[in-house]
């Protein structure tokens, strides 16, 4: 990996090409802009995080309105093991 003056980062690869004698005849080069994928990689990060902060908030208002956790996993379709550690995450 290569990071340029601008700030992008660089995946550069070299794969051999070898006649039929097996003498290197030639080296084929190839260059990948990584950037945008890592800047995806960070705003799925991101919107998971939120997602995550949206479902704690679902199963505490979810639990209020039920009046306990087993009630409220019921209310949500899931078992009270997924909503206890939903609320960990």
């Amino acid at each position: 990996m290569e990071k340029t003056a601008l700030g992008h980062t660089l995946m550069i690869t070299g794969s051999p090409v070898h006649n039929s004698r097996r003498e290197l005849i030639q080296i084929v080069i190839n260059i990948r802009d990584l950037s945008e994928v890592a800047e995806l990689r960070q705003e799925l990060m991101k919107t998971q995080e939120l997602v995550a902060d949206f479902e704690k908030t679902v199963i505490k208002k979810t639990i209020a309105e039920c009046g306990s956790t087993h009630k409220g996993a019921k209310a949500l379709g899931i078992s009270p093991s997924t909503l206890f550690r939903k609320l960990k995450e």
